[in-house]
């Protein structure tokens, strides 16, 4: 009996995959590897429009009890359902897969909280949720196997994006060394590479350091290979929450947004024994455009800091481009400077004490902040978009 041609036995087998591909694709299914869906779906490049690509990188960061979860989740919850995110808009919707290491039952129900309150039901189903409850060691090359084959069972033709939430970073790592190791962190961005090569979206929620504006805890380098970064900030005692886009590695990261955090009354009226609770979630305030178009008015201290802040410019600019890896020439001065000059100008009104003026120069720079007059990043400030001109006080 004569043996098929290996080329034969090749292109039969070609034609085989063909027909199942078409058959899949009419059941809304598609066999093609996450890789190669990726690159044949590249028109579509934003998550969420200006603010998160697809195949990319993000962290969601800052210091403990501020909000990290409750930005996530708010942030899983509309990718899910397709629905803007901080006011942009998200044109296709997403399956998420959500690694929860601290408390994934709390996690479920500030879920369903968010839902009831904004989509007016509190039931989820696991077609586009997961959330995994006892995570294993993600940092192996068997979970980026099963990953790419766990969203490919998922994929159908109306949902294209696939993204990965790790929720915190520092948990995840536990098993394998210390973030501030440059060998071990260099392991863990070859990880999250080889995971954005087949276009799956990672976001990572991570701790800042004492000084969030110095950015993420841990070796330099994870800072170095993110694509978008997220600040979260929260005074204690207040439900508002600002996030400050921090990181973004093909345009400009300058804006910021107002969260109010709220509380949704959960009850399973199945159950006459279930009295019922409330659950925070964390809600968008929709005047971030009002907000802008406000004529900015200065308190005395915030005067002191921009005249001190237009007088370091002028004595000694440092160009942070290079630096902080931004898309355009940035002329700005080191906040310690700042702060410095601040005090010599006599920023507080109250007091001669160095604290003093230290909390002086952190509630203007807060307000300024706040008014989008400045920008601050990695212990650098500078102008929001143009170079500050500040008249005597009238």
């Amino acid at each position: 009996m004569t043996e098929t041609p290996i080329w034969e036995q090749e292109a039969a087998a070609e034609e085989q995959q063909r027909l199942v591909d078409d058959i899949l694709i009419r059941l809304g299914r598609s066999s093609t590897p996450l890789r190669y869906q990726y690159q044949l779906n590249k028109s579509r490049l934003y998550l969420v429009e200006n603010l998160i690509e697809e195949g990319s990188i993000s962290v969601i960061y800052g210091l403990p009890k501020r909000g990290k979860t409750f930005l996530a989740v708010s942030l899983a919850l509309n990718l899910i359902k397709g629905k803007s995110w901080l006011g942009n808009e998200i044109k296709y919707s997403s399956n998420v897969l959500y690694v929860a290491y601290e408390d994934p039952e709390f996690i479920k129900m500030r879920f369903q909280a968010l839902n009831k309150a904004c989509f007016g039901n509190h039931e989820i189903g696991s077609d586009q949720l997961n959330i995994i409850s006892h995570p294993p060691d993600i940092f192996t090359n068997h979970f980026v196997e099963a990953l790419e084959q766990y969203f490919y069972t998922k994929t159908i033709v109306e949902t294209t994006h696939h993204v990965l939430i790790i929720d915190t970073l520092a948990l995840a790592m536990a098993g394998i060394g210390d973030e501030n190791n440059s060998g071990t962190m260099g392991q863990v961005i070859d990880y999250f590479r080889r995971i954005k090569a087949t276009g799956i979206s990672i976001i990572f929620i991570h701790h800042s350091g004492k000084d969030p504006s110095k950015g993420l805890r841990g070796h330099n380098s994870l800072e170095a290979a993110i694509d978008n970064g997220f600040l979260i900030e929260k005074k204690p005692n207040i439900s508002q929450v600002i996030v400050k886009q921090t990181h973004c590695r093909n345009g400009p990261a300058d804006q910021r947004f107002k969260l109010s955090l709220r509380t949704e009354f959960l009850k399973d009226e199945s159950d006459i024994r279930d009295l019922g609770f409330s659950v925070p979630y964390l809600a968008f305030a929709e005047d971030r455009q009002a907000d802008k178009e406000k004529p900015n008015s200065f308190k005395g201290p915030e005067l002191v800091l921009l005249r001190s802040l237009q007088n370091l410019l002028n004595e000694s600019p440092i160009d942070v481009q290079t630096l902080l890896e931004l898309p355009n020439s940035t002329i700005a001065v080191p906040s310690n400077d700042l702060e410095k000059h601040c005090r010599e100008a006599g920023i507080s009104p109250n007091g001669k004490s160095k604290s003093a003026h230290k909390k002086a120069f952190i509630r203007a720079k807060d307000e300024l902040l706040e008014k989008q007059v400045i920008i601050e990043r990695q212990g650098f400030i500078w102008p929001n978009i143009k170079p500050v001109t500040i008249g005597d006080k009238s």
